[in-house]
């Protein structure tokens, strides 16, 4: 090429400068392909460009756009043999006819996906041939639950009936003890008809509760009446078992007592005196015991004290009295005498038991005694201080049968 045709030279063909594009830096135009007849000789001799190619202006390239999608490619399914390396072509004349390559711009990174787990650098590197992991999609919190349907009248309903059942007729064959199961069991169905009216709760364990608590009070109900019967009719027939005690006063006139005359000797409304003898018999009307009461103590406070140290003093507005009594035995065989029962009934009309305070003569530790053998025993009790005046002595023995001392 001549120094005429170098831009910037003088003369009439002179090339004009390139203008810049207005918002958008020019690259540079690439060379035009060589071809033999299109070769131009480097000489001087070149024929000059023609003025129509030299006046037309240099067309500027569009403005890249900025938002438009980036460029996709499809890879091919195998690498391609990379190709050999091509030597640079020399650097040809710039022709400002030719049409300049619209440069392409850089591809937008792709989004993230929000479900993989990030790469942990620290991680071990996976073993050769291992398939890749993939990310578990994350649980989602469940929803709020509604309100619970669990029937808790129900269940307890349930339970009640069933331990009403069980001990009820294992034990409730105790007298008065069943009618405890016969209360229980009426809890259970009360509860279990509450569970089966309450809303929104499931019925099963409600239905349950009821049907058994049913059942148990049926049952326990009946088992309790049954032995409440027999308890009573056993007390009845123990009244008909032996005769009435019979009172010998001191002069030997003897009275014999029945029970159903209320003002009978013997009879709390008329008591036998200090020093009458009172039998008693057994099951078949004979004789079994004899006692005669004698002068009581009504302040023996402090003989009980005295008698032994650890004794306690009696409460505040009580006080010892000491009865004596002698018991002979009069059955076939032995007996204790502490198989008479002996209580004090008072003025108050209240009666009260022997007093566990350690005495000489105690009635539990008389010993056994064989036919026609006596002793002499001492009943002690601590009693209201006021209720001495018209106290009486009551003695039961085992069969049922009772009668009445006037001790003042």
């Amino acid at each position: 090429m001549s120094d005429s045709q170098q831009p910037g030279a003088a003369g009439d063909d002179q090339i004009p400068p390139i203008p810049h594009a207005p918002s958008a830096e020019v690259p540079p135009v690439p060379p035009a392909p060589a071809t033999p007849d299109a070769e131009t000789p480097a000489s001087a001799d070149a024929s000059p460009v023609p003025e129509a190619a030299a006046a037309e202006p240099y067309a500027a390239p569009e403005p890249v756009n900025p938002y438009a999608p980036p460029a996709t490619t499809v890879p091919s399914s195998a690498p391609a043999d990379p190709a050999p390396p091509v030597a640079p072509a020399a650097p040809e004349p710039m022709n400002p006819s030719a049409p300049s390559a619209t440069p392409v711009a850089p591809a937008a990174p792709a989004p993230a996906n929000p479900y993989v787990a990030p790469v942990n650098p620290y991680a071990a590197p996976a073993a050769p041939g291992a398939s890749p992991a993939y990310a578990a999609t994350p649980a989602y919190a469940a929803g709020p639950t509604g309100p619970s349907r669990f029937n808790v009248m129900g269940l307890v309903s349930l339970i009640l009936g069933g331990v009403a059942f069980l001990f009820g007729v294992t034990i409730g064959w105790i007298p008065y003890v069943g009618f405890f199961f016969v209360l229980l069991a009426l809890v259970g169905v009360a509860l279990g008809i509450v569970g089966l009216i309450a809303k929104n709760k499931g019925k099963g364990l409600a239905i349950a509760g009821t049907i058994v608590s049913g059942i148990a009070l049926l049952l326990t109900a009946i088992i309790s009446i049954m032995m409440l019967m027999f308890v009573l009719s056993f007390s009845n027939t123990v009244d008909d078992f032996g005769d009435d005690p019979v009172i010998t006063d001191p002069d030997g006139g003897t009275t014999g007592g029945d029970s159903d005359d209320p003002n009978a000797l013997g009879s709390q409304n008329n008591p036998a005196a200090v020093g009458d003898t009172v039998t008693f018999t057994d099951y078949d009307g004979t004789d079994q015991w004899a006692v005669v009461v004698g002068t009581p103590n009504l302040d023996a406070t402090a003989d009980v004290l005295a008698a032994y140290e650890y004794n306690t003093a009696p409460e505040a507005g009580n006080s010892y009295i000491v009865v004596p009594m002698t018991v002979t035995f009069l059955g076939s065989g032995s007996d204790l005498p502490y198989m008479l029962l002996a209580e004090y009934l008072g003025a108050d009309g209240q009666l009260y038991e022997l007093s566990y305070a350690d005495y000489p003569g105690s009635i539990y530790d008389a010993d056994e005694l064989a036919t026609g053998q006596s002793a002499e025993v001492n009943l002690v009790f601590e009693v209201p201080s006021d209720s001495t005046s018209g106290s009486l002595l009551q003695i039961t023995s085992i069969w049922g049968k009772d009668a009445f001392v006037a001790l003042r």
